[in-house]
């Protein structure tokens, strides 16, 4: 047996109205449209108020048929700015990448770098339930756990979660269950119904029907931008995208977005990162993974 990942990847029976893709245009309520290289490579922007409060989010759209364009899933030892691997690596798009090491699968260029390492009892044992995964030419996204990934031959795979959508089921509006008789805000933050359960920054990769990767940040903390639950973060994508399947990467301070040539900031970070407790683009965290597009020589 291959492993639980591709198991996300089996062709079913959907209706239709299930699997139409969406795309937001320039005019819908809230919504900015900039072609970066035609329909290869598409940033979407929102600002506006949805589920009661403000919110900022990007989504970069890669479209993976394209053969002018490859990912590279970078791995430091020691963590660095988003910008800063981006700008070194002459990556044309990025994206923070996963969770502490200790709690994550992380492989790339074919080297396991971490086999996560908690007991499975352990509060943060739930933030590798799932994963993307990259061959140099198709993207999957899928559940998984750490022997299936050990098992896995894609070269690249960052585990993460929760699962938002799989094959088109909305489980991440379902995540953290039936809280009704729980104060999440009591919880431990690490809990994971208090880290999926309120508003926090949120980074998120999806797949779609017609094999586009999109790559989202969700600001939060700020009167600017709230932030989204897991749920709300499950509900926004499926109503503007529809996405075949959708991961939760780590977010919170680590969200960031880089942009070349953007001019969003002296960096080209066009998100509001939330390290320096300022609505400004350059509270960068310093992570150890990120997700890199570029383009191929």
């Amino acid at each position: 047996m291959l492993m639980l990942l591709v198991l996300a990847f089996a062709n079913v029976e959907l209706q239709a109205a299930s699997r139409k893709e969406r795309e937001p245009k320039n005019g819908d309520k809230g919504w900015t449209v900039r072609q970066l290289d035609g329909d290869k490579l598409v940033w979407y922007s929102f600002r506006g108020e949805k589920f009661g409060a403000q919110q900022f989010v990007n989504v970069l759209s890669l479209d993976l048929n394209c053969k002018d364009y490859e990912l590279d899933f970078a791995v430091l030892n020691r963590g660095d700015s988003l910008s800063s691997v981006a700008t070194k690596r002459d990556a044309v798009v990025a994206i923070n990448g996963t969770y502490e090491w200790d709690a994550s699968f992380v492989k790339a260029g074919g080297k396991v770098f971490s086999e996560i390492t908690l007991p499975s009892d352990h509060l943060r044992y739930w933030k590798h339930e799932g994963a993307v995964a990259y061959d140099g030419k198709k993207v999957k996204i899928g559940y998984g756990n750490k022997a299936s990934y050990l098992k896995n031959p894609m070269p690249d795979i960052f585990s993460s979660s929760p699962m938002l959508i799989d094959n088109y089921k909305p489980v991440g509006a379902k995540f953290i269950g039936d809280i009704s008789n729980i104060d999440i805000r009591k919880l431990p933050s690490e809990d994971y119904r208090r880290h999926q359960g309120v508003r926090h920054p949120r980074t998120v990769v999806a797949t779609t029907r017609s094999n586009r990767l999109l790559l989202i940040t969700i600001d939060g903390r700020s009167k600017n931008s709230a932030g989204m639950s897991a749920k709300e973060t499950t509900e926004f994508l499926i109503e503007y995208f529809n996405p075949r399947h959708a991961l939760n990467m780590d977010g919170g301070g680590s969200t960031t977005m880089y942009i070349k040539g953007s001019g969003e900031s002296l960096t080209d970070v066009i998100n509001y990162p939330t390290d320096n407790k300022r609505y400004d683009h350059y509270g960068q965290r310093r992570v150890s993974t990120h997700i890199l597009v570029k383009r191929k020589k």
